[in-house]
């Protein structure tokens, strides 16, 4: 055999290997695909589009599915921001954020004695929060008798909607008005003896304006809590004794005259599950661009996260003033795990950002019924801090 044959049988057996490795190799577009669509979400949820098939990219040993993103949509970074920068300047007061005024504690400093508090939630007011026209807080309640559901609501009835008092009273329900002394007046409303649902519920209209109204009622059966006991209710007389506590006066001082603006920008693109730790529980989800909920939970504590925005007037940007300042000019004051007063033992988590676009982002974790947060301070700041947020600033 001449040399001139050898070679070219070699060349041919390495032709047949070089066929035979290439049929043997089957890619995997489905795993190629999913491996894709997570770096993707990472990316930019729901921007990117699976192009399977016509997209293949055929190479000498097999196909790969390739990931097409539209160019018309911006890329948009999902997930808490990586790592958390270390501001800059400012103070230490003005890095710390000052105590607030929770609703959760005027109530709960009125409560008549031996009501204990179960679970709370409420708005809170000042410098540094979203500005609203009414305060409002929600209680789980025990008295001894069982649990009960205790809410107020606190505005100023001059600038706000009328009540109608007793006017139209339903047939369900007992009302009555007295005058309070002052130049107002206080219905006292209650269900009928035989109602399936039975609530008490006061209200005062006092003559400056301000309006208290305490409603007793069942507690959430969504909750879990067990059905209410008659003798679980707060009395009559006990609700309109907390109506003439000095500090409702003191908390419609700090709400806005006029409720802001109905918001009109859609709702941002940005999920609150893709910004959390993984492990945690993520239910009960929604919101819009001004304000988004959620709760989150890990083994048993549980926490309710709200991320609420709303244009800095120069009040604000003032009070950020002395905060310290991120590398992108964003500025940040935080409290952490901090005791609600006269709450029984809820606790928060607060981010405030001042972002460079004008724009007041807070981000609150609290604990409801206490027993410590399942997120800790650095990672309410790695959510607050997400790149996903930048969505806001478009509006």
């Amino acid at each position: 055999m001449s040399a001139q044959q050898s070679e070219h049988e070699f060349e041919e057996r390495l032709t047949r290997a070089f066929r035979a490795a290439g049929e043997g190799f089957l890619a995997d577009p489905p795993r190629l695909a999913r491996q894709g669509a997570v770096r993707g979400r990472r990316r930019q949820r729901g921007q990117l589009s699976l192009v399977a098939g016509a997209s293949a990219l055929v190479l000498a040993v097999g196909a790969l599915t390739a990931l097409s993103v539209p160019a018309q949509r911006p890329a948009v970074a999902v997930g808490p921001a990586a790592s958390v920068p270390s501001p800059t300047g400012g103070t230490a007061a003005g890095a710390a954020l000052p105590e607030e005024l929770h609703t959760v504690s005027v109530l709960g400093e009125v409560l008549p004695p031996g009501v204990r508090i179960l679970r709370s939630s409420g708005t809170t007011h000042g410098p540094g929060t979203v500005p609203s026209s009414s305060a409002t807080a929600q209680l789980l309640v025990d008295n001894g008798s069982g649990p009960s559901r205790l809410s107020v609501t606190v505005d100023d009835w001059k600038h706000a909607k009328p009540g109608f008092g007793c006017t139209g009273s339903a047939d369900d329900r007992i009302c009555t008005e007295t005058p309070d002394g002052d130049g107002g007046r206080v219905f006292a409303t209650a269900s009928l003896p035989d109602a399936e649902s039975a609530f008490r519920e006061v209200s005062l209209e006092a003559a400056d304006g301000l309006r208290v109204t305490l409603h007793s009622g069942s507690p959430d059966p969504d909750a879990g809590a067990p059905a209410l006991r008659p003798a679980a209710l707060l009395t009559e007389q006990q609700l309109t004794g907390m109506l003439s506590a000095p500090s409702w006066r003191s908390l419609r001082g700090a709400l806005a005259q006029q409720q802001p603006a109905r918001d009109t920008h859609p709702a941002p693109d940005v999920r609150l599950a893709d910004l959390l730790p993984a492990g945690l529980r993520v239910e009960q989800i929604g919101g819009s661009w001004s304000q988004q909920s959620a709760t989150v939970g890990e083994g048993g504590r549980e926490a309710e996260l709200l991320v609420e925005v709303a244009a800095a007037d120069q009040v604000t940007r003032e009070w950020f003033g002395q905060a310290p300042v991120l590398p992108d000019g964003t500025r940040i004051r935080t409290a952490a795990d901090r005791p609600v007063p006269h709450a029984q033992g809820a606790t928060e988590t607060v981010v405030a950002l001042l972002r460079p676009s004008g724009l007041l982002m807070r981000v609150t974790v609290a604990n409801p019924g206490g027993g410590g947060l399942p997120l800790t301070e650095r990672q309410v700041e790695a959510l607050a801090l997400s790149p996903a947020w930048s969505v806001l600033d478009r509006g």
